[in-house]
């Protein structure tokens, strides 16, 4: 801090001085010009010489350092002149050809009046640069800063080299996809050990116990029933294993140029395994569950197995789960670390073949989970409807499922209604729900029940009738003042009529939409 302030001083001290010699070029001491000597203000002849007739004479030669505003003078030189003012000598100021000479010694006498007549010298205004010119400087010293950069030769894991390339201006994020490229490869390497593990779990934690217990005598369940539960995940066990293995082996010598395509190449070729996995998982869960109503003490052995460190605190069911899950999490990961992967990596081609694999796969988990739930549907309403068939048949499953109103129609004459009319009145009957399979349209009678000093009701549904859709027809009734949202359903031959009324217009048109494309779905028979 010391050091700075006196150089500050020092410098205010030498603009103080500077200004005077400025104001008072050309003259002495007392004010008045010397004879004989030269000043820029003399007005001179053509000639050379003054107004007077006394020849001009030429500026005096300095002897002492010149100080300039392009020139650079040491604090060291400035601090001897101030500090040192009855030094011979002084500086001489090189104000764009105006030079003027005067003893450091009369430097501290004039500080006094100097400081009351010191006005600040006026700076040069910095150019300005507009923001075009501004990017493109910065884009030429971006240029020059990474022209000169390569990345060196870097072996492929097939043994290839690449040849070396340049990183250029439109490189200039290369290094973050390079570090983003190798975050998703940690995080596959990561989940990766992780779904391992519970998978481990699954066998240390369960199968190897119940099977060294039926093996000894002990059995808590037969040890068919356990070969059945944990056959295919000892399988993908042994999957998830290998896979974890190589996963870590890459990593461990990752570079920019690392390829992980032919380890999920290798996966996915192994896909089979998660097929029947798919396939035999709700044999499995039911097993499972028929082994806990049967044995006491397979139910305790499942409470004191579950939630341990091991296995992420999930009991049995939660660690089966991780199968499918872990097939949608390779899809996510493999296309985030495509995208990171430059056109020209050798690894795009083998990610490509392994992402198409997964799509298939995923697509059929998804396939499986859906029937899963249409079966489940079927022996809800299978339960739900009083007096309802066997609805759980072949390919069947559920479409559409509404309530409407059943009406019917009856001829007043004129008499009866005390007024003109011509048309039929419409009554409503009662509510029935129709229900839209794939082949058939079951009908029921809807029963609602209230309870005393509740606002709550229950619904019952009762069997009515059930349609073939090749038996059936449609037709679409105007609206009138009677009846909106109107259509019937009628049977080929004739038999059965039905009116029914929507609640609304959309759910009016839902259903017929529904209705016609199940018609159209239905398979030709050829006679």
């Amino acid at each position: 801090m010391d050091n700075s302030a006196d150089t500050n001083a020092i410098v205010q001290s030498l603009a103080r001085f500077f200004t005077r010699q400025a104001a008072s070029k050309g003259h002495g001491g007392d004010g008045k010009q010397t004879a004989g000597t030269w000043s820029p203000n003399d007005h001179t002849s053509a000639d050379g010489l003054f107004a007077d007739g006394n020849q001009r004479q030429s500026p005096p030669q300095a002897s002492t350092p010149v100080l300039s505003r392009n020139k650079a003078v040491s604090v060291e030189q400035l601090s001897s002149a101030v500090a040192d003012p009855s030094a011979d000598g002084g500086y001489e100021v090189d104000d764009g050809g105006s030079v003027a000479t005067q003893s450091s010694s009369d430097v501290a006498s004039e500080h006094s009046e100097m400081d009351k007549s010191f006005v600040p010298p006026s700076q040069p205004a910095a150019p300005r640069i507009s923001p075009s010119q501004s990017q493109n400087l910065h884009d030429s010293t971006f240029r020059l800063s990474v022209s000169s950069r390569h990345i060196p030769n870097m072996p492929f894991t097939d043994g290839r080299t690449a040849a070396p390339r340049v990183v250029s201006f439109q490189d200039a994020d290369a290094q973050d996809w390079m570090e983003q490229r190798h975050s998703v490869a940690m995080e596959m390497g990561r989940t990766e050990k992780v779904y391992h593990r519970c998978l481990l779990s699954i066998s240390e934690n369960f199968h190897q116990p119940l099977r060294n217990a039926a093996v000894t005598g002990k059995a808590i369940i037969t040890l068919t029933n356990v070969e059945l539960i944990f056959t295919d995940t000892e399988i993908l066990l042994q999957i998830a294993k290998q896979t974890d293995a190589h996963l870590q082996s890459k990593l461990n010598s990752w570079t920019a140029y690392q390829c992980l395509g032919d380890v999920f190449a290798r996966f996915t070729s192994s896909l089979q395994s998660y097929v029947n996995f798919a396939n035999n998982y709700p044999t499995t869960l039911t097993t499972i569950m028929r082994c806990q109503e049967d044995s006491p003490a397979f139910r305790a052995f499942l409470k004191q197995q579950c939630g341990l460190p091991q296995s992420a605190m999930l009991n049995l069911f939660e660690l089966f789960l991780l199968p499918a899950q872990r097939i949608a999490s390779y899809v996510h990961l493999i296309n985030t670390f495509k995208v990171l992967t430059p056109p020209d990596h050798p690894d795009h081609q083998q990610l490509d073949v392994s992402i198409g694999r997964l799509e298939r796969m995923k697509a059929l988990l998804l396939e499986s989970k859906e029937r899963s739930m249409r079966e489940r549907r079927l022996e809800a309403l299978q339960k739900t409807i009083l007096g309802c068939p066997v609805l759980q048949e072949g390919q069947r499953y559920l479409l559409y499922e509404d309530t409407f109103q059943h009406l019917v129609h009856s001829n007043y004459g004129k008499a009866q209604q005390g007024r003109s009319r011509d048309g039929p009145i419409y009554l409503h009957v009662r509510d029935i729900g129709l229900f839209l399979f794939t082949d058939s349209l079951l009908v029921t009678g809807v029963d609602v029940r209230h309870y005393p000093f509740e606002r709550a009701i229950s619904t019952c549904h009762r069997y009515t009738a059930c349609f073939a859709l090749d038996s059936l027809s449609i037709l679409d009734m105007a609206d009138s003042k009677e009846k909106s949202y109107a259509f019937t359903l009628t049977t080929t031959n004739g038999k059965e009529r039905w009116i029914c009324r929507a609640l609304s217009q959309h759910a009016k048109l839902g259903f017929l939409s529904a209705v016609q494309k199940a018609i159209e779905s239905q398979p030709a028979v050829h006679f």
